[in-house]
């Protein structure tokens, strides 16, 4: 008895461990991005450039970003997840190391690619490696952990961006990810086993992944879980891209207040994803997913009404966002189990590719907010408002309206 006791304590604690490592896996990459989002408008004058430029910093990122999500998660089903994590995480250091000394903007845009290829990977095994872990009942908690744990990266990270900022400068914020991702690469060298139990040698040919790729797209819920959380990611992202101009260009707050804003809209998100594990237990997630749309067209609709009447303060801006983000918060883990649930056989394609879609629309998004000047929130506003609808009605009618059928 004692034994079995001891067993199952170790057990626990080695899934308390994993869960944790895991969590600060998938929060380095939205990590480099929040801790120096404070300092975009400063790095204009610093590194001789243009907003536009400047905001590629974030583009290009995102399209690493992407590519290294639909690539990944086919490497994984073929050399397993923990090299393929470790090559990710030691490539992010390595780019951060360039992201520092970068003399120039362009130089910068193609280090932040680099970054975002190697450790953005930790997005898609994050969630792999749960879903080889624990079992059913408990990936839901587990996922919403690494969310909530997740969203506690924008709460702080702008907050640290801000005061690096004042006191040092943005290159600062490079140094803090590199001694981040040192500590995060030796934690998963000796406590991140293996979890990849069948690795499938034909996972890479061309002709399979076009194969996976049909089946996958064929699939009507999976193809509305995965609109439904790009369309939340064109909100999101289009916040990222555009707040930080809007916020100390326009409205004249400070990078350390900015970072308490970014702060407050994370609060949000992490409320979200907080309900989204407390209503899983009594609803169907297909009910709650709509609920929080709902409330994600609602509160766009308040923020570009405010827009087209110019009422533009901190409060106007931000209390209509919070709730956004909520919703967001509650959408984000749901999509990701019902979509691990649909291909459990191609888990790493599936899962790359639904990140993949996710971060695309996010990047267009984020230029097209990003390509219009103006002197309030209209540009951010009317992309959420226009996200926030779309992401209703591809939910209603791939999800709700199959499961009426």
């Amino acid at each position: 008895m004692k034994c079995y006791l001891r067993r199952n304590f170790l057990k626990k604690c080695s899934d308390i461990l994993k869960i944790f490592i895991l969590i600060l896996v998938i929060s380095l990459p939205s990590f480099s991005t929040d801790s120096y989002i404070p300092s975009l408008p400063h790095m204009i004058e610093d590194l001789n450039t243009t907003q536009p430029l400047i905001q590629l910093t974030l583009s290009f990122y995102m399209i690493g970003f992407a590519i290294s999500m639909l690539t990944c998660g086919s490497l994984s089903d073929r050399f397993g997840r923990r090299p393929i994590l470790l090559i990710g995480l030691s490539l992010f250091l390595i780019s951060s190391i360039a992201c520092m000394f970068a003399p120039n903007v362009w130089f910068l845009i193609i280090a932040r690619f680099f970054q975002a290829l190697g450790g953005c990977c930790g997005i898609v095994l994050g969630r792999t490696i749960v879903r080889d872990s624990f079992e059913k009942k408990d990936q839901v908690k587990v996922l919403t952990y690494m969310a909530t744990g997740m969203a506690i990266s924008p709460a702080i990270a702008p907050i640290i961006g801000g005061v690096l900022q004042t006191y040092f400068g943005w290159r600062s914020s490079f140094l803090l990810l590199i001694i981040l991702s040192a500590i995060i690469l030796v934690m998963v060298y000796y406590k991140v086993e293996e979890t990849n139990k069948n690795l499938n040698p034909k996972a890479t040919h061309f002709f399979t992944l076009l194969k996976n790729y049909k089946e996958i797209l064929s699939n009507r819920t999976y193809l509305g879980y995965t609109l439904t959380i790009s369309f939340a990611w064109c909100a999101y992202f289009s916040f990222i891209s555009s707040s930080s101009f809007i916020f100390q260009d326009i409205i004249g707050v400070s990078s350390v207040i900015y970072g308490v804003i970014f702060a407050l809209v994370s609060f949000g998100y992490i409320c979200g994803t907080i309900m989204a594990r407390k209503l899983s237990v009594k609803f169907h997630m297909n009910y709650i997913l709509f609920f929080a749309a709902i409330i994600c067209l609602l509160s766009s609709l308040i923020l570009f009404i405010f827009a087209i009447f110019n009422f533009i303060s901190v409060g106007v801006i931000l209390f209509p966002i919070i709730v956004l983000m909520f919703g967001i918060g509650i959408i984000f883990p749901l999509t990701q189990v019902g979509m691990m649930d649909i291909f459990p056989k191609m888990l790493g394609i599936a899962s790359g590719l639904f990140f993949f879609i996710e971060i695309m629309f996010g990047v267009f998004a984020g230029y097209i907010s990003g390509s219009f000047k103006s002197e309030n929130q209209l540009p951010m506003a009317s992309v959420m408002f226009v996200s926030c609808l779309l992401l209703i009605l591809s939910y209603y009618a791939l999800i709700i309206r199959k499961k009426a059928d």
